[in-house]
């Protein structure tokens, strides 16, 4: 459907490699540029691309933006430190960048993919320019940081300096240089009003899929278990996205583990779709819990609308989240949902009714979850059904829609 929107040429910043990358904002910005695309709508894609600072990517109405799933995971071997000043410079070069979009073709609004990094460079031309600017918030970032920083080692004062960097300039970009600012839930909007957001700016907007891509009669569960050389008698518990800390991917290893050890699962099988900064950590640990030969790892997919299929129970352990576009994929392919009882989830997951909610840092909860699921397989296919009808209101047409409402509020 083609809507009129008032938006002619749009510019999108990211502090994050969101053409070759992975995870929910990637997902996001493909989906909406192709979108906008279709509104006749000129986008410029502003991102930052390694061993580039920026890279600078121009589409028209007619043309298209060919994104490529694959590792763009930030190596944290060097100090944090060093990796925050490289993103200040990035907002410093993406200032220069947007200027320069601005100047050889009018942009009608900024729409930044973050409220720290991005958000800073697209406040700051949005003031010296007059260009309405959107803040888009995919979740917590600074509580993200925060998990990570056990798994870093480092030390405890270079943690509180990094994450009062970002405080500083979240509440600068919130309260100063944002027209609008688009949370994915109630609880990440909350958070963001306590660093200074007037209500009156906030919008809460899901993230947007496309739901009809991971339907089921789009696949089928065998030919998605062929592609991977799953017997089609396994019991198939799944995880996709991002391998990080706080996805909390090692939880359900060792709640599959303990299964396999107790023989309550004599069948189960352990598929966990992506790559990311813990590919290898879960490759040990998996060996260590001695469930290699029940365990794949696939590693980076362009195929996941087809293999999610291959999943009986997808599960989502994670210790923060925004909007999980993962768990709205699984949801949308009619999978039984265990995910992280968290406020955002909370927001999707109906305990006891879409889906089971279980408490991340337990893991006799994720694996009761799973036993649950396995031996009630009734329960299992009438969560899933549910889920599937309850996800429509995540469909990236009405949420791109009301996107292009916020734009059009504020020209």
């Amino acid at each position: 459907m083609l809507y009129t929107m008032t938006t002619k040429h749009a510019c999108l910043v990211a502090s994050g490699d969101v053409i070759r990358g992975t995870g929910g904002i990637t997902s996001f910005t493909s989906s909406y540029i192709d979108w906008l695309l279709h509104q006749h709508v000129k986008v410029t894609l502003l991102h930052r691309r390694l061993p580039k600072v920026i890279e600078v990517v121009e589409a028209e109405p007619s043309e298209n933006v060919a994104f490529q799933e694959g590792n763009s995971e930030v190596s944290y071997s060097a100090p944090f430190l060093l990796y925050q000043a490289s993103l200040l410079f990035f907002s410093l070069a993406a200032c220069l960048g947007i200027m320069g979009v601005n100047k050889k073709n009018r942009l009608s609004v900024i729409h930044a993919q973050d409220t720290i990094y991005a958000g800073l460079s697209a406040g700051i031309v949005g003031k010296l320019c007059r260009i309405p600017v959107v803040v888009h918030s995919h979740g917590d970032r600074i509580e993200q940081i925060r998990n990570l920083f056990p798994k870093m080692g480092e030390k405890s004062i270079t943690k509180a300096i990094v994450v009062s960097v970002e405080e500083l300039i979240q509440k600068i970009v919130l309260k100063y240089f944002a027209n609008r600012v688009i949370a994915v839930g109630e609880f990440t909007g909350q958070s963001l009003i306590e660093y200074g957001l007037s209500r009156s700016k906030l919008v809460t907007l899901g993230g947007g899929i496309d739901v009809r891509k991971f339907e089921p009669k789009s696949f089928s569960k065998t030919e998605a278990r062929n592609v991977l050389g799953i017997d089609s008698k396994s019991f198939v518990v799944g995880y996709a996205g991002r391998l990080s800390p706080e996805k909390n991917i090692s939880s359900l290893a060792t709640a599959v583990a303990e299964l396999v050890h107790t023989k309550n699962c004599p069948n189960i099988c352990l598929l966990i779709i992506g790559g990311g900064s813990e590919e290898e950590e879960l490759k040990a640990l998996v060996e260590k819990l001695g469930i290699v030969q029940v365990t794949i790892l696939t590693g980076y997919r362009r195929d996941i609308s087809r293999i999610l299929h291959a999943i009986d129970v997808f599960v989502l352990p994670s210790f923060t989240e925004g909007l999980p576009m993962a768990l709205l994929e699984a949801m949308s392919a009619r999978i039984a949902i265990i995910a992280s009882d968290i406020p955002n989830i909370r927001k999707i997951i109906k305990n006891d009714e879409t889906g089971l909610l279980i408490d991340p840092r337990n893991t006799n909860t994720i694996k009761e979850a799973i036993l649950n699921f396995y031996t009630n397989p009734s329960l299992r296919d009438l969560f899933a059904a549910r889920a599937a009808s309850s996800v429509q209101e995540f469909d990236q047409t009405v949420v791109f829609q009301k996107i292009s409402e916020v734009y059009t509020s504020i020209a």
